[in-house]
Parts: structure tokens; sequence; C-alpha cells
């Protein structure tokens, strides 16, 4: 039985460093056109490779929303 692997030229792995986004899309791609939806997790997880957002992706409240909110239901109650 072989083992396989495999790698990225250093100019795609730099890119790919650069834009996670594409990373995931691409490692998204590639498990849904050749594992079973069950293997994706154990995939993911072999190669150290998370397909969440990460949190530096979330958007970014106005700091003083909350206060706005808390506020004007004060108003209305």
């Amino acid at each position: 039985m072989r083992d396989g692997t495999g790698g990225f030229l250093p100019d795609v792995y730099r890119l790919l460093e650069k834009h996670p986004e594409v990373l995931k899309d691409a490692a998204s791609n590639i498990l849904k056109a050749n594992f079973p939806d069950s293997l994706h997790d154990e995939i993911l997880g072999a190669v150290g490779l998370s397909l969440e957002e990460t949190k530096s992706k979330r958007r970014i409240r106005d700091p003083d929303f909350r206060t706005l909110v808390v506020r004007a239901y004060q108003y209305w109650a």
C-alpha cells in the first residue's frame, strides 16, 4: 500500500498563506468533488485545516450600538 502525499509549489503556498479564503474554497471544492461528506471532518483534521469562519472575518459592530439599543428600549418600555 502506498501513502499518498501532496503539497504546493512555494509560490502557490505563499499565495494561499496570504489569502486563506482561497485555501478554504479550494479545500471545500476538493472535498466535495472527491470525498463523501462523512469523511470531510476527518480529512480536515488530518491536515490541520478548518473551514469555519475565523473571528477576524466577522463583522465588527459599532461599539455604541448596544448603548443606543438599550437607551431606545428604555424609552419604549
